[in-house]
Protein backbone atom coordinates (compact mmCIF):
# COMPACT_ATOMS: atom_id res chain seq x y z
CA UNK A 1 0.00 0.00 0.00
CA UNK A 2 1.55 3.43 -0.79
CA UNK A 3 0.41 6.45 1.25
CA UNK A 4 0.37 9.65 -0.17
CA UNK A 5 2.56 12.70 1.43
CA UNK A 6 -0.55 15.20 2.26
CA UNK A 7 0.33 18.87 2.52
CA UNK A 8 -0.06 20.29 6.26
CA UNK A 9 -2.82 22.79 6.11
CA UNK A 10 -1.93 26.56 5.46
CA UNK A 11 -3.57 27.47 8.99
CA UNK A 12 -1.14 24.86 10.58
CA UNK A 13 2.05 26.48 9.12
CA UNK A 14 0.34 29.89 10.28
CA UNK A 15 0.00 28.74 13.83
CA UNK A 16 3.54 27.00 14.16
CA UNK A 17 4.84 30.68 12.70
CA UNK A 18 2.34 32.52 14.89
CA UNK A 19 3.80 30.26 17.88
CA UNK A 20 7.01 31.60 17.61
CA UNK A 21 6.90 34.61 17.17
CA UNK A 22 5.38 34.63 20.38
CA UNK A 23 8.21 33.20 21.75
CA UNK A 24 10.09 35.55 20.57
CA UNK A 25 8.58 38.75 21.20
CA UNK A 26 6.89 37.84 24.64
CA UNK A 27 10.55 36.34 26.31
CA UNK A 28 11.59 33.16 27.48
CA UNK A 29 11.26 32.95 31.65
CA UNK A 30 14.47 31.94 32.95
CA UNK A 31 14.64 28.49 34.96
CA UNK A 32 15.10 30.87 38.05
CA UNK A 33 12.09 33.39 36.95
CA UNK A 34 9.77 33.78 40.22
CA UNK A 35 6.77 35.29 40.37
CA UNK A 36 7.41 39.04 42.61
CA UNK A 37 4.59 40.68 44.66
CA UNK A 38 4.55 44.11 46.22
CA UNK A 39 1.86 44.82 49.09
CA UNK A 40 0.06 47.52 50.08
CA UNK A 41 -2.43 47.98 52.83
CA UNK A 42 -5.78 47.55 49.96
CA UNK A 43 -3.65 47.35 47.08
CA UNK A 44 -0.99 44.81 45.47
CA UNK A 45 0.96 43.96 42.38
CA UNK A 46 2.43 40.81 40.87
CA UNK A 47 4.75 40.65 38.20
CA UNK A 48 4.16 36.80 36.72
CA UNK A 49 8.05 36.63 36.64
CA UNK A 50 10.61 39.19 38.00
CA UNK A 51 13.46 37.50 34.98
CA UNK A 52 13.14 36.85 31.16
CA UNK A 53 15.32 37.11 28.41
CA UNK A 54 14.96 37.68 24.57
CA UNK A 55 17.22 38.09 21.40
CA UNK A 56 18.20 41.29 20.34
CA UNK A 57 15.06 42.93 17.88
CA UNK A 58 12.71 41.71 20.30
CA UNK A 59 10.71 42.75 23.19
CA UNK A 60 10.09 41.56 26.63
CA UNK A 61 6.81 41.44 28.13
CA UNK A 62 6.74 41.51 32.21
CA UNK A 63 2.96 40.34 32.72
CA UNK A 64 1.04 40.56 36.43
CA UNK A 65 -1.79 41.88 37.80
CA UNK A 66 -3.00 44.81 40.35
CA UNK A 67 -5.41 43.67 43.00
CA UNK A 68 -7.39 45.95 44.05
CA UNK A 69 -8.82 46.30 47.83
CA UNK A 70 -10.23 49.66 48.14
CA UNK A 71 -14.00 48.87 48.07
CA UNK A 72 -13.37 51.55 44.85
CA UNK A 73 -12.15 51.78 41.64
CA UNK A 74 -8.33 52.38 42.33
CA UNK A 75 -6.69 55.36 40.15
CA UNK A 76 -2.98 54.74 39.35
CA UNK A 77 -1.91 58.35 38.33
CA UNK A 78 2.00 57.19 37.81
CA UNK A 79 4.32 54.60 36.43
CA UNK A 80 8.18 54.53 36.84
CA UNK A 81 10.38 52.13 34.85
CA UNK A 82 14.23 51.99 36.02
CA UNK A 83 16.63 50.01 33.96
CA UNK A 84 20.54 49.52 34.25
CA UNK A 85 22.40 47.30 32.21
CA UNK A 86 25.31 45.52 34.35
CA UNK A 87 28.76 47.50 32.52
CA UNK A 88 31.43 45.28 31.35
CA UNK A 89 34.77 46.76 32.22
CA UNK A 90 36.26 48.44 29.35
CA UNK A 91 39.86 47.84 27.86
CA UNK A 92 41.64 51.60 27.57
CA UNK A 93 41.37 53.49 24.54
CA UNK A 94 37.61 51.61 24.10
CA UNK A 95 34.52 54.02 23.26
CA UNK A 96 31.57 53.78 24.80
CA UNK A 97 29.20 52.16 22.40
CA UNK A 98 25.57 53.61 22.56
CA UNK A 99 23.11 51.20 24.08
CA UNK A 100 19.46 50.72 22.46
CA UNK A 101 17.26 49.95 24.49
CA UNK A 102 13.34 50.94 25.01
CA UNK A 103 11.20 50.90 27.79
CA UNK A 104 7.47 52.02 27.76
CA UNK A 105 4.12 50.96 29.42
CA UNK A 106 2.15 47.91 27.84
CA UNK A 107 -0.25 48.88 25.51
CA UNK A 108 -2.93 46.92 27.39
CA UNK A 109 -2.16 48.62 30.33
CA UNK A 110 -2.85 52.02 29.24
CA UNK A 111 -5.57 51.25 27.71
CA UNK A 112 -6.86 50.95 31.30
CA UNK A 113 -6.54 54.78 31.30
CA UNK A 114 -4.94 53.74 34.49
CA UNK A 115 -8.55 52.92 36.59
CA UNK A 116 -8.30 49.38 37.85
CA UNK A 117 -11.73 48.39 38.81
CA UNK A 118 -12.16 46.32 42.33
CA UNK A 119 -11.95 43.17 40.23
CA UNK A 120 -8.63 43.98 39.53
CA UNK A 121 -6.14 43.72 36.36
CA UNK A 122 -4.37 41.12 34.88
CA UNK A 123 -2.21 41.25 31.94
CA UNK A 124 0.80 43.01 30.25
CA UNK A 125 2.44 45.60 32.44
CA UNK A 126 5.76 46.90 30.78
CA UNK A 127 7.71 46.57 27.98
CA UNK A 128 11.60 46.46 27.69
CA UNK A 129 12.57 46.36 23.85
CA UNK A 130 16.19 45.42 23.12
CA UNK A 131 17.47 47.18 19.98
CA UNK A 132 19.98 45.71 17.22
CA UNK A 133 22.77 44.80 19.60
CA UNK A 134 25.41 42.15 19.44
CA UNK A 135 26.37 39.83 21.99
CA UNK A 136 25.06 39.97 25.52
CA UNK A 137 23.61 41.34 28.22
CA UNK A 138 21.67 41.80 30.70
CA UNK A 139 20.47 44.38 33.39
CA UNK A 140 18.18 45.08 36.43
CA UNK A 141 15.36 47.85 36.98
CA UNK A 142 13.12 48.45 39.23
CA UNK A 143 8.99 48.90 38.25
CA UNK A 144 6.70 51.24 40.57
CA UNK A 145 3.33 52.17 40.40
CA UNK A 146 1.82 54.90 42.16
CA UNK A 147 -1.90 54.91 43.17
CA UNK A 148 -4.46 57.74 44.26
CA UNK A 149 -6.08 57.77 47.40
CA UNK A 150 -7.85 55.96 48.42
CA UNK A 151 -4.49 53.39 47.87
CA UNK A 152 -2.73 53.01 50.30
CA UNK A 153 0.64 53.29 50.08
CA UNK A 154 0.68 55.79 47.28
CA UNK A 155 3.76 54.33 45.94
CA UNK A 156 4.76 50.48 45.12
CA UNK A 157 7.73 48.61 43.34
CA UNK A 158 8.87 45.41 42.54
CA UNK A 159 12.34 44.53 40.90
CA UNK A 160 13.02 42.66 37.75
CA UNK A 161 15.93 41.22 35.41
CA UNK A 162 16.20 41.57 31.66
CA UNK A 163 18.66 39.65 29.78
CA UNK A 164 19.85 39.96 26.00
CA UNK A 165 20.88 36.56 24.51
CA UNK A 166 22.02 35.01 21.84
CA UNK A 167 19.85 34.39 18.80
CA UNK A 168 19.02 30.61 18.63
CA UNK A 169 19.93 29.22 14.94
CA UNK A 170 16.83 29.06 13.15
CA UNK A 171 16.83 27.29 9.81
CA UNK A 172 16.03 30.02 6.85
CA UNK A 173 12.36 28.43 5.16
CA UNK A 174 14.60 28.12 1.82
CA UNK A 175 16.95 25.46 3.96
CA UNK A 176 14.17 23.80 4.73
CA UNK A 177 12.66 23.93 1.16
CA UNK A 178 16.03 22.65 -0.10
CA UNK A 179 15.68 19.30 2.66
CA UNK A 180 11.74 18.54 1.86
CA UNK A 181 12.76 18.46 -2.00
CA UNK A 182 16.25 16.33 -1.28
CA UNK A 183 14.00 13.60 0.31
CA UNK A 184 11.47 14.17 -2.23
CA UNK A 185 14.30 13.41 -4.96
CA UNK A 186 15.54 10.52 -3.11
CA UNK A 187 12.16 8.80 -2.76
CA UNK A 188 11.17 8.99 -6.52
CA UNK A 189 14.65 7.21 -7.00
CA UNK A 190 14.27 4.67 -4.53
CA UNK A 191 10.32 4.40 -6.50
CA UNK A 192 11.64 3.83 -9.49
CA UNK A 193 14.16 1.07 -8.78
CA UNK A 194 10.92 -1.03 -7.13
CA UNK A 195 10.12 -3.68 -9.51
Amino acid sequence: MISKLRRPARSTILTSCALAALLTTSGIPDARALPVTATGVNWSFTLDEDELSAPAGSSIIFTGSIQNNTGFDLSIVGANIGFSLEEEEEEEGEEEEEIDIGLDLADDFLLTGGIIPIAGYVGPLFVVRWGDLEGEAEGTGIFELIADLPGDPASLSVEFEAELEEPAAVPVPSTLLLALLGSLGLRNQWRRRQP
